[in-house]
């Protein structure tokens, strides 16, 4: 290692003394581990060579050239050619598109919220309403090629970029890049081959971080002003932890590493990436044990619970597509080749199943061994819409925009027809469709939700009183013990380790204030003031136990935490994380309640 600039590495010792750079079978020039790893164990802590925001507001000093007319050119230039591109991918490509846009329109209609309407604004305004995957990503990459004009461009030479002018992505940047040149007065003196060449490269080695920002919002629009102020005053409520509101908003960040980007891809990575926004460092931890001489890997894909094709939400064929239009790989990890665990449906032989798929349009129960093909599995023609749709909810009850009382009112009828449809008197001459399989991913997440729903939506929205009567709580710790189970069954068990438990934590902290707030009462004692006149109202609170219909959901979901602690607890001894601290004390309390 000692022949390469490792400037921007901030532990050079330990790095230099853990890894090799060598050429690896399918994956190319990687770095391996030259000594045995146990989870824990910090590979690489680094600086980034470049930043830049992914959706820049105004100008800075990682983004200055940024103005509201330049980035709305870019982004419209990225619309339309990559709608030029979608428009000749035949007539099963239209037919398909249709069919998901006339399903997304329906659903839209149907639902829209009053939030609706100031959301497109917003959009529109930042120039982020695009349907095209590729905004605001080529669009930041090309403002930060123009920062990079009067720089040397040699540092930028030890990262990959591919040359086949074949693959789509690559067509398209290529092709904006030119349109820029000729028609954007920012570009008149740009290269288009060059910046080509720089926009793929952030696209196969760059990671995508997210940060949590202070900064105050300063617009001067009376717009804006009246939009944040009809919605304080609306009755709309937050499905996500109260302390991702207020002032600190959540912001995404684009950060080239000249070592990170070193690291191979795989669906069930060796390590977990974290960004310290304090230091404005990466920082590579081993999550699993590793031998001498094995790939080091993390995920090139999200490892978040909203984002669909990452390693909670989605299936091979989504990861596969998503790599292979963004990173220009298809992957062939240990997770690939294996079962698709996430993907389960009923076996219709035996009636139970599950069926998993290992080979494209092959599938094979695990019970009775029956097999079949892609045409044959029923619930098939419905799993796009109801991935589409899952992520959609699940994008909005764990961000941080409110949801409406009117989505509030629907959303429990709707993911549970969605979950399990019913077929209506006008539907007798159509197919009945087939339930969500409790083996497939979306099983899962549509119980996350509805565990949200039971025990925080529906108690803020409509009262605690309400949905005691109701039996919100007992329904909600249920769905909340379903969605752990997939987690730990379908997650964790094949290597996702901290997706699985970062996933679990935000539905495990809802559980946790639902079961402390339901097992203590408030006292009121009167003490004594310095006048015999002047008495206080002290308050206490009495711990009881939990009724009793809370108890074997609680345990169960315990069973699955005390699995998952031990590696947890490892894996950030050495570099504590505030989330993770406070995640065990609070896990610790709820374990302190379940005992009483």
């Amino acid at each position: 290692m000692d022949q390469y600039d490792l400037s921007t590495v901030v532990n050079k010792d330990e790095f230099q003394e853990t890894v090799e750079f060598k050429q690896c079978p399918d994956v190319g020039r990687s770095l391996i581990a030259k000594r045995s790893l146990i989870p824990g164990e910090i590979i690489l802590i680094e600086k980034p060579l470049l930043q830049y925001p992914l959706q820049p507001e105004c100008r800075s000093s990682i983004s200055r050239h940024f103005t509201k007319p330049l980035w709305k050119a870019l982004n419209d230039l990225v619309k339309q050619e990559d709608g030029d591109d979608r428009s000749t991918n035949g007539e099963k490509g239209k037919l398909e598109e249709q069919e998901e846009q006339e399903e997304e329109d329906e659903y839209e209609d149907e639902y829209e919220d009053e939030y609706e309407e100031d959301d497109k604004d917003t959009a529109s305004l930042s120039g982020s309403s695009s349907s095209s995957p590729f905004c605001p990503g080529v669009p930041a990459a090309m403002l930060a090629y123009l920062g990079l004009m009067n720089e040397t461009q040699t540092s930028y030479d030890f990262f990959y970029y591919p040359e086949d002018k074949t693959h789509p992505t690559v067509k398209l940047v290529h092709r904006v890049a030119e349109l820029a040149v000729e028609q954007l007065d920012a570009f008149r003196q740009v290269d288009p081959e060059r910046m080509s060449q720089f926009v793929l490269k952030i696209y196969a080695n760059a990671h995508t971080v997210a940060y949590e920002s202070n900064r105050t919002i300063t617009h001067k629009r009376k717009k804006e002003r009246r939009r944040l102020s009809n919605r304080a005053q609306s009755q709309s409520f937050y499905a996500s932890s109260p302390e991702s509101h207020g002032p600190r908003q959540t912001q995404s960040r684009i950060a080239l590493l000249s070592w990170g980007s070193k690291f191979a891809h795989a669906c069930a990575p060796n390590m977990f990436l974290q960004y310290e926004p304090a230091t404005n460092v990466m920082v590579y931890t081993v999550i699993r044990p590793v031998s001498a001489g094995e790939l080091l890997t993390f995920s090139y894909l999200p490892e978040d619970d909203r984002s669909l094709g990452g390693l909670v939400c989605g299936t091979r064929v989504l990861r596969h597509q998503k790599l292979h239009q963004f990173k220009f790989f298809d992957c062939a990890c240990n997770r690939c080749v294996d079962w698709d665990w996430a993907r389960g449906v009923g076996c219709d032989a035996c009636k139970e199943g599950p069926m998993y798929s290992k080979e494209a349009n092959v599938w094979l129960c695990q019970r009775c061994a029956h097999g079949t093909t892609d045409d044959h599995v029923r619930f098939l023609q419905r799993e796009s819409h109801v991935q589409q749709i899952v992520i959609a909810f699940a994008a909005r009850m764990y961000g941080s925009e409110p949801v409406s009382a009117d989505m509030i009112r629907m959303m429990e009828a709707y993911l549970g027809d969605l979950l399990c449809p019913e077929k209506g008197e006008e539907d007798e001459e159509e197919e009945e469709q087939v339930p969500v399989p409790s083996f497939h991913w979306t099983y899962g997440v549509i119980h996350a939700l509805l565990a949200m729903y039971h025990l925080k939506l529906f108690p803020q929205s409509f009262g605690r009183g309400l949905a005691a009567r109701l039996g919100m709580t007992p329904k909600g710790l249920q769905e909340a013990t379903v969605y752990m189970d997939f987690l730990n069954n379908c997650i964790w068990a094949h290597g996702n380790h901290a997706a699985a438990f970062f996933a679990g934590w935000r539905i495990l902290q809802i559980v946790i204030d639902v079961i402390v707030e339901g097992t203590q009462k408030k006292k009121f004692t009167t003490t004594a003031g310095s006048d015999s006149s002047d008495e206080e109202l002290e308050e206490q609170f009495e711990v009881t136990p939990m009724p009793e219909d809370w108890v074997n959901h609680v345990q169960s979901i315990l069973r699955i935490v005390d699995e998952w602690l031990p590696l947890i607890k490892e894996v950030f001894r050495l570099r504590r994380s505030t989330v993770v601290d406070e995640a065990i004390e609070k896990i610790q309390l709820l374990k302190e309640r379940a005992q009483l």
